[in-house]
């Protein structure tokens, strides 16, 4: 009998401190998931190149999309529109496209896309969950980036694990842009990464009045405090970016809470080519967060307006019907 009643005492304990103690750890550590942020920015004349002669990997999956005949027509941000009319026209094929490349060097997120679609109905809305997916077998969100940053501006010598991954690289920037279901969003977003002050200059290249161009695609928060954690210890130096989204663009970060995997992030993502002018020197500054004091650089920055999205009701040249190649993909994996 007293026996019984250690057991139960012991359960009793396992339950009280035990289970709320691991939901508490899985709450602190979802913010540390794999979905770390750094950045690579380019300069002005690197955009102006991407925008006449595309990237290595843009333009691969535009080719794999579109067919050669609408292959960077118009410039770069004209033909991602041509890529998502040809997802609006064809979207089974499309659907299809993406999936054959991605079955072959991410097993996990074609699956993971696949039960997305089924459940949402939106070939767009999964494209752009899949992406905020971060469990190590599935998560494309650092395959993708690391592809992107990768480019010497225009150029990249595209990996298997790229070319797998180009169509659904390309469908989902072309999402960010022309899907009307996924809102810009215009007021001030906050962004927190690490650089190494070994390797980066963090006043060289966030000095006032410079200006930064970031190729990958660009997460933030509309909440300042989600940035903090993501914050990293000494000797990594901390940059708090505050983004004044008020002048009208057509890369204006698209809020994706509502689609996200992490909605409480509140993220809003930029579309690649988001080009930033900086308003303010780097300020040295400090918060306490949990009985931890993180120190960082705060810097303003200013996104750019711009207008690189033209009518989207015109109609579009060099379109194919991709149901035949979708077919044929059907019979080679078969």
């Amino acid at each position: 009998m007293k026996y019984e009643v250690h057991c139960v005492c012991l359960f009793t304990l396992f339950l009280v401190v035990i289970v709320p103690a691991l939901t508490l750890h899985e709450s602190l550590s979802r913010h540390k998931h794999s979905r770390q942020k750094r950045d690579d920015v380019e300069d002005l004349k690197c955009k102006q190149d991407i925008l006449k002669n595309g990237m290595s990997l843009i333009n691969y999956g535009i080719e794999k999309i579109t067919s050669r005949t609408a292959y960077l027509q118009g410039g770069f941000f004209e033909s991602l529109r041509l890529v998502f009319n040809e997802m609006q026209r064809n979207k089974s094929a499309v659907e299809m496209i993406i999936k054959a490349g991605l079955q072959q060097s991410f097993l996990d997120a074609y699956n993971s896309l696949d039960e997305e679609i089924k459940k949402t109905k939106s070939l767009e809305s999964a494209l752009i969950c899949l992406y905020t997916k971060d469990t190590t077998s599935s998560a494309l969100y650092n395959s993708v980036n690391e592809a992107l940053r990768g480019h010497k501006c225009t150029s990249k010598t595209l990996t298997k694990e790229d070319q797998d991954q180009a169509a659904y690289t390309t469908a989902l920037l072309a999402t960010l842009l022309y899907w009307q279901d996924v809102k810009e969003y215009s007021d001030v977003t906050y962004r927190m990464f690490s650089v190494d002050p070994r390797i980066v200059n963090v006043y060289e290249q966030y000095s006032k009045g410079s200006s930064v161009v970031y190729p990958a695609l660009t997460s933030s928060s509309s909440d300042r405090s989600i940035p903090f954690n993501f914050a990293k210890d000494l000797p990594k130096e901390n940059i708090l970016l505050v983004i004044d989204n008020s002048q009208p663009s057509s890369l204006r970060p698209r809020d994706i809470s509502g689609i996200s995997v992490y909605s409480s992030e509140k993220e809003c993502l930029y579309p690649s080519l988001a080009e930033f002018k900086v308003m303010s020197d780097p300020a040295k500054k400090y918060e306490t967060i949990n009985a931890k004091t993180i120190s960082y650089y705060e810097v303003k920055v200013l996104l750019v307006g711009d207008d690189y999205i033209l009518d989207n009701t015109s109609p579009v040249q060099g379109s194919v019907n991709l149901r035949f190649i979708a077919i044929l993909i059907s019979l080679m994996y078969m």
